[in-house]
């Protein structure tokens, strides 16, 4: 605590000015703390408001054994730097003071600079921002704006940083601390915990961390009473939970998968990025935890077949438990595969729109080819619990090559004998209803490129799931034999809408997929209100769902660009955009790609899925 804050707590005065009027304590507390002050992904842990952690700070209203602010612990890669972790301002308003923070450096430098804050519209508060770097352009007497830049925190030589609230307050002291000797007065200048007065929007953002009430950041009067001093220092580890929050583990190195030989051997390491331990480790495979795998390192050998999988690891320190990305480890078995499914699942109907799907089957001319069973589930999908499944669905297939044409329509399958017995042939789910209004095609096509468009036939509209089922007798496929090479989706997707690709890997050996989630690159296109941010998850749905990969946005990768260029997908362009595509060789078995609105937005958006070899 610096000097002139020493006397402004004896004084109690507000330390540049005193604010017209307190603020009654039998109001509720304002919140005008509109952005962080900090962003939460950057943080380990948090001391809470009453804790005894770090060094006395406390006001005329609390026993000088408490700590009423809150230390910000970053994450470990922040740590004794100075101008790489910003901050923020977290209300609007003007800027009182920036003093000394009060802590020397072994350099002789000092650690920062403490800047005071008086939001707009609240004379009577007063946020105190501790170990800032401030920007050279942040003047006293200065305005800001909530989320303006303010610098960066200063963690040379220590593991945090802080902040706190004070308030003019119209109720009498409990305590004159400092000065036993001076009368107790009201008003006086009450230190109130930040959490407190956040918006609830700023607030949520620490929900995605285990941070669920405002209480959760406040250790109780009565705890701290039975619990007084000594402090306990300015880190988290092995302090009680009840004095600080440690945030779950994050992953700074993800677990990294393989395509090898039978035989072959890997190592799979994580590196937990967290400076609060004890830490454990559990490996999975295929969701499940691996007996005696505990380790930050995981060495398989002699890979077979058996060995092929999904594995994780589960890392647990007193913050909680996280579970790292997916590593898939596959196995070259001199074996084929083909994709033999190919599915979407999206809105249709909705403002007269289609859910468009298109696949691509291989090979060239039309001498030979490829039987397809084709599907739209409307009222087929109220068994299985999905909301507003589409009433009356229409079905329109289109070959979309050069020269071409509808193929073949349907408003209506009504039990036909043949769809049913292609159905139980590919495997797909049976539809009980003979006389549902459900929609099918059995077609054999040659190769080239088709849609199916799914619309309302009454202008209704709701969810509907389109299928393509590969149904060439498994015993008459060879290499050269046509197959489907992609499937995609376009549909317009928001906060409570998704766009689901489902495509099966058959057959004995890994298949390498490119899965792409465009928004932006469809402008090029001359799509009206595509998706700003798509973003994409990978799920294996085998026996057990498992979340292979997440993207949100592919950073103009250079491997994804080759793969998209070699199967013929249109180009995103040289440069980065927000869109969204996973690159991965998968085992045998069953997966669907999830499409979602990122930041609540919402537009056209299209998912794809391509056989890259």
């Amino acid at each position: 605590m610096t000097a002139s804050l020493l006397a402004a707590l004896a004084a109690g005065t507000l330390r540049s000015q005193t604010p017209q009027a307190a603020w009654n304590p039998a109001d509720p507390l304002p919140q005008f703390i509109t952005h962080n002050f900090v962003e939460p992904a950057n943080l380990d842990a948090i001391s809470k408001y009453r804790s005894g952690v770090g060094h006395a700070y406390s006001d005329d209203y609390e026993p000088n054994d408490r700590s009423l602010k809150n230390y910000f612990e970053p994450l470990p890669l922040y740590l004794n730097t100075s101008n790489e972790l910003p901050v923020y301002a977290p209300a609007t308003g003007t800027i009182l003071s920036i003093t000394d923070a009060g802590q020397v450096l072994s350099t002789g430098e000092h650690r920062g600079t403490q800047i005071e804050l008086v939001p707009d519209g609240y004379p009577q508060f007063d946020i105190v921002l501790f170990h800032v770097n401030p920007d050279p352009k942040l003047k006293v007497g200065g305005h800001v704006t909530a989320g303006d830049p303010l610098g960066f925190a200063d963690i040379r030589e220590s593991v945090d940083f802080d902040w706190s609230v004070f308030a003019l307050w119209n109720a009498t002291p409990l305590y004159r601390n400092l000065d036993p000797s001076k009368p107790l007065t009201a008003p006086d200048h009450r230190l109130v915990s930040p959490f407190d007065l956040m918006t609830d929007a700023v607030f949520a953002t620490y929900a995605p961390f285990g941070i669920a009430r405002r209480s959760d950041m406040v250790v109780t009067e009565a705890y701290r009473d039975a619990h007084p001093g000594p402090y306990l220092g300015n880190t988290a580890d092995g302090l009680d939970p009840a004095e600080y929050f440690n945030f779950p583990p994050r992953f700074a190195q993800q677990p990294v998968g393989r395509f090898l030989e039978p035989g072959a051997s890997i190592y799979l390491s994580v590196q937990v990025s967290s400076t609060v331990g004890p830490f454990s480790y559990q490996w999975n495979r295929d969701g499940a935890p691996l007996p005696g795998s505990t380790g930050q390192v995981l060495f398989l050998q002699d890979l077979q077949p058996a060995d092929a999988g999904y594995y994780s690891v589960t890392a647990t320190t007193p913050g909680g438990s996280s579970e790292s990305e997916v590593a898939v480890v596959t196995l070259d078995t001199g074996g084929a595969s083909r994709l033999v499914n190919l599915s979407c699942r999206a809105q249709a109907g909705a403002g007269g729109a289609s859910l468009i799907a298109g696949f691509v089957i291989s090979g060239s001319g039309d001498a030979v080819s490829m039987p397809l069973l084709i599907r739209g589930s409307g009222p087929a999908l109220i068994p299985f619990g999905v909301p507003n499944p589409l009433a009356d669905p229409s079905l329109q297939l289109f070959s979309t090559g050069p020269g071409g044409s509808i193929v073949a329509t349907n408003s209506s399958w009504r039990g036909d004998a043949v769809v049913a017995s292609e159905s139980a042939a590919v495997g797909a789910f049976k539809w009980t209803n003979l006389s549902s209004r459900d929609v099918a095609l059995v077609e054999s096509l040659a190769p080239g490129p088709y849609t199916a468009n799914i619309s309302g036939s009454g202008g209704d509209s709701g969810t509907v799931l389109t299928e393509v089922y590969d149904a060439t007798d498994p015993g008459s496929q060879g290499p050269e034999s046509p197959r489907l090479l992609n499937i995609s989706a376009r549909s317009r997707v928001d906060s409570s809408s998704v766009l689901i690709a489902g495509f099966v890997v058959a057959g004995n050996a890994p298949k390498t997929v490119l899965v792409r989630a465009s928004g932006p690159a469809l402008a090029a296109l001359g799509v009206t209100g595509p998706l700003a941010d798509p973003r994409l998850s990978l799920y294996s749905t085998g026996t057990r769902t498992v979340l292979l990969s997440t993207n949100g946005g592919w950073g103009g990768d250079t491997g994804i660009a080759a793969a998209a260029a070699a199967v013929g997908a249109f180009s995103w362009g040289p440069s980065p955009t927000a869109d969204s595509a996973i690159l991965v060789t998968l085992p045998p078995g069953s997966y669907t790609a999830n499409l979602t609105a990122g930041q609540g937005g919402s537009g056209i958006a299209l998912v794809e899925v391509y056989d890259v070899q």
